[in-house]
């Protein structure tokens, strides 16, 4: 197995279900881009992807505070399967 074969095999093992995981994922790609292992294009469109969850969560997280401002409830924890 060949280091592209390992890093395939890495990136497509399990996918980010938090926002913790999510961070570390992007690290780890930031970190293929500056030794070589992860293309321009390729870090182009993970940050671009990155973005859009960013901005899903951010809708989410405000819907829910305006709930609780309105109901005085708790807020739900955010997850990335549901």
């Amino acid at each position: 197995m060949n280091a592209h074969t390992q890093f395939s095999a890495a990136q497509q093992a399990t996918a980010p279900t938090n926002t913790r995981e999510l961070r570390a994922f992007l690290v780890e790609q930031m970190q293929g881009v500056a030794n070589g292992r992860v293309n321009s294009e390729k870090a182009k469109s993970i940050c671009n992807l990155a973005q859009q969850v960013y901005n899903t969560l951010n809708v989410e997280i405000k819907v829910a505070v305006a709930r609780t401002k309105l109901k005085d409830g708790d807020i739900a924890p955010v997850s990335f399967i549901d």
